[in-house]
């Protein structure tokens, strides 16, 4: 934040979300004079390309400005693995919370810097699942909850009473952290910890559904942010993408669970029901304009179908591989024709205003 924007905020001139939206607006144009500036000293053929190859409005990945903020997050997460690896009392651990919670006084409140702040909340919650062991055993490792967050029946198997208190703890955590510095990554923290404390309290046996209803909620919740902002130039817009990078992994995990534990399907039928929900969900992405929900279940699919379904990934699976992957080149290619063909008419209705605009032309 520029010193001058600072002090307005400091005197009471303007809000801190004022200042931000400022921001965000200089920094859109500054972009766009920046695009203006190398489009016209390209050749012709980029000139004339077509709106999807050029197009200013590509959804924005805001948490990183530079590689000085790769730089500082490396630095953080080297940091994190070496406490990690040690062993400390509790009290130790509470005073390297301390520690971070004045590096993001540093970092996140005064440079304003995304992307290690993220690394940063991350470790602080990790710390607190370290002084409160999500299961019974006596300590946290850094294979356990990595175990954790693959492995669903291992989680309700092994948690106790414990687990509900360190994943609420961490939610609490992420909501006062949002507070402070109002870093939209936090909205996934949060998400995701009452999601865990609420699995780990209920044991539901019907998991995939619970789940399900979950990455519904979740979506939901998401879609309240991006109304509210549909043009992103907010850090609601930005706390919609990260909850929208949540649900999409909990409603696949929910629906692939479904489909490894029904012992009735074929391989076939699996496949077969696996690219109709992929389906589904391009068009949902395409709707709300958000590949990170496609992006996301992507990734999920390619980690469940080679590890969870238990017919293994044959030649059958690579295909569908295959085509997912050429479906994705196409859809980055002509993401916006897409979207515009598909649900362009919804432009001039109640719906259409609760979405990004189209580019109709």
């Amino acid at each position: 934040m520029s010193n001058e924007i600072q002090k307005a905020v400091e005197k009471g001139i303007i809000t801190e979300q004022q200042a931000e939206q400022l921001l965000a607006e200089m920094q859109n144009n500054s972009d766009s004079s920046q695009e203006k500036t190398a489009t016209d000293a390209s050749s012709p053929s980029l000139t004339n390309a077509p709106e999807d190859t050029i197009d200013s409005s590509e959804e924005p990945l805001k948490f990183i400005r530079s590689f000085g903020d790769i730089f500082i997050t490396i630095g953080i997460l080297f940091m994190t693995i070496t406490l990690m690896i040690m062993s400390f009392p509790s009290v130790i651990y509470i005073a390297i919370i301390a520690g971070y919670i004045l590096l993001s006084e540093w970092l996140v409140r005064k440079r304003k810097l995304v992307l290690p702040g993220m690394m940063l909340l991350t470790s602080i919650l990790w710390f607190i699942l370290t002084i409160l062991p999500y299961s019974n055993k006596s300590s946290t490792t850094i294979g356990s909850i990595y175990s954790w967050g693959f492995n669903a029946s291992g989680m309700l198997q092994s948690a106790s009473n414990t687990a509900v208190w360190a994943f609420s703890a961490c939610a609490i955590t992420g909501f006062l952290y949002f507070l402070r510095y109002r870093l939209p990554f936090s909205m996934m923290a949060i998400a995701f910890n009452i999601g865990a404390a609420f699995l780990t309290w209920l044991k539901p046996e019907n998991y995939s559904l619970t789940l399900w209803i979950m990455g519904i909620t979740t979506f939901t919740i998401a879609m309240v942010f991006d109304s509210r902002d549909p043009r992103r130039q907010t850090y609601l817009a930005d706390a919609g993408f990260w909850l929208h990078l949540l649900a999409a992994p909990a409603l696949t995990h929910g629906f692939l669970f479904y489909l490894s534990s029904n012992t009735n399907l074929a391989a076939q039928s699996i496949q077969f029901i696996a690219l109709i929900v992929y389906g589904l969900l391009i068009l949902v992405a395409l709707l709300v304009d958000r590949r990170a929900i496609l992006l996301a279940s992507v990734i999920y699919f390619f980690f469940m179908l080679s590890n969870v379904v238990s017919v293994g990934v044959s030649f059958s699976y690579i295909n569908l591989f295959l085509l997912i992957g050429i479906s994705i080149v196409l859809l980055g290619g002509f993401w916006y024709s897409l979207r515009n063909t598909l649900f362009g008419w919804l432009a001039n209705t109640p719906i259409g205003k609760w979405i990004p605009p189209f580019q109709l032309h």
